[in-house]
């Protein structure tokens, strides 16, 4: 009798279903509220029991899944995984000195270069798309208090 493998799915929802009830607990400290008066930790804790759902389907969809041949990981992608991580430093840092416009468009910019198949040109396109649809929903729509455009208050001075 063979024994049964345990596919990625599986460990992939199990891994949803645990971060989704960390989030779920944390959440509940902060207040939940009324729909009325909507307490900080409402979202956490709808985030949290999506997550579950979606890491027990997940799960549940690799249990009941026939494919459990042995299935090859491919090997890691550095270059998209470095850009990724640099594109979220350059939002931080770029962020906090020029604002959303530039932080937003260095972000997509450095991740989507992280990509094989990117070229400069369709990596500028997808940023300058990208940032005008930020500065439309996080500016104007939401009303988020970061400044758009910004330049720095002191430029090394003492």
């Amino acid at each position: 009798m063979r024994g049964r493998i345990i596919g990625r799915d599986v460990y992939g929802g199990a891994i949803f279903v645990a971060i989704g009830l960390v989030i779920l607990v944390q959440g509940r400290s902060f207040g939940i509220g009324t729909l009325a008066q909507v307490g900080s930790g409402l979202f956490p804790v709808v985030l949290g029991v999506v997550l579950i759902g979606l890491g027990a389907l997940i799960a549940l969809g690799g249990i009941v899944s026939s494919e459990i041949e042995s299935e090859s990981v491919p090997p890691m992608q550095w270059k998209g995984f470095a850009a990724i991580v640099s594109g979220v430093v350059a939002f931080i840092a770029i962020g906090g000195l020029f604002g959303l416009a530039p932080a937003a468009f260095s972000c997509v910019f450095i991740s989507a270069l992280g990509d094989h198949t990117a070229t400069v040109k369709s990596a500028a396109i997808l940023a300058t798309v990208m940032t005008l649809f930020a500065l439309c929903f996080f500016s104007y729509f939401l009303n988020v208090q970061f400044p758009v455009f910004q330049l720095p208050t002191s430029w090394g001075s003492p």
